[in-house]
């Protein structure tokens, strides 16, 4: 995982707000659809309860979809929103490595062209 988040803060030339926006942009694809099942069913509203339903199946099958062409299982689409999740979380870890200054891939600090340029 590690080489990972250093190939975004590469891609991202080291720019947070960049990482941040991808990010938020993770977290809330990945998250929004369970949480408006869970408001939903808090509430008891069925507009919550549809929405949310629809965009967790919408995930699911595109992640059903994409998994059968790579030869994985196509049951694992029911944790799609989840594991856009976990990729915004990945992404925030990268931002977050970023700001402390600390950025390095196999032990050598990354240089980019907007850290060169002057």
């Amino acid at each position: 995982m590690a080489s990972l988040r250093s190939n975004w803060v590469v891609a991202a030339d080291c720019d947070v707000r960049a990482l941040a926006v991808v990010t938020i942009s993770q977290l809330g694809y990945g998250l929004i659809p369970p949480l408006a099942i869970a408001v939903g069913l808090r509430r008891q509203s069925t507009s919550l309860l549809r929405a949310g339903g629809l965009g967790w199946a919408a995930h699911a099958f595109a992640h059903a979809r994409m998994a059968q062409r790579l030869g994985q299982p196509a049951a694992s689409g029911v944790l799609a929103p989840f594991s856009w999740a976990a990729i915004g979380c990945l992404v925030g870890d990268a931002a977050r490595i970023v700001m402390s200054g600390t950025t390095c891939w196999r032990g050598r600090p990354v240089i980019t062209a907007r850290r060169d340029s002057p």
